[in-house]
C-alpha cells in the first residue's frame, strides 16, 4: 500500500474498515442460517483476521497523521530559523530569533 497523504489515507482505511464490518455482518447471517460449510467457516476466520488487521492499520495511520502534524510544526520552526540566520548573515534589519522556541 502506498499511503499519498494522511487524508487520502485515512479516506481509504475509513472505506475498507467499513467494507469489512459489512463482509463479516454477511459471513453471520449466512453462518447463523445453519449448517455453514467448510469455506464459509474459513471465510469467517478470513474476515477475523481482516478485522483485527484493519484495526492495526487504523492506529498506525492516526500515529503517521501525529508525527505528520509535528513534522509540519518542527519544519515551521526550522524555516523561521533559516530566515533569521539569512538576515544575520546579509545584515538585514531585525533577527526573527525572538520568536523561535526550543
Amino acid at each position: 500500500m502506498i499511503i499519498v497523504g494522511t487524508e487520502v489515507s485515512g479516506d481509504h482505511i475509513a472505506m475498507t474498515k467499513a467494507a469489512v464490518e459489512r463482509s463479516g455482518v454477511l459471513v453471520d447471517e449466512l453462518v447463523a442460517q445453519g449448517n455453514p460449510s467448510p469455506t464459509l467457516v474459513e471465510l469467517e476466520n478470513v474476515n477475523e483476521e481482516l478485522s483485527g488487521v484493519m484495526m492495526v492499520i487504523d492506529t498506525l495511520s492516526h500515529e503517521m497523521s501525529t508525527h505528520m502534524s509535528q513534522a509540519t510544526t518542527r519544519v515551521s520552526e526550522l524555516n523561521e530559523i533559516a530566515t533569521a540566520l539569512t538576515q544575520l548573515v546579509t545584515g538585514e534589519a531585525g533577527s526573527g530569533l525572538s520568536s523561535w522556541r526550543t
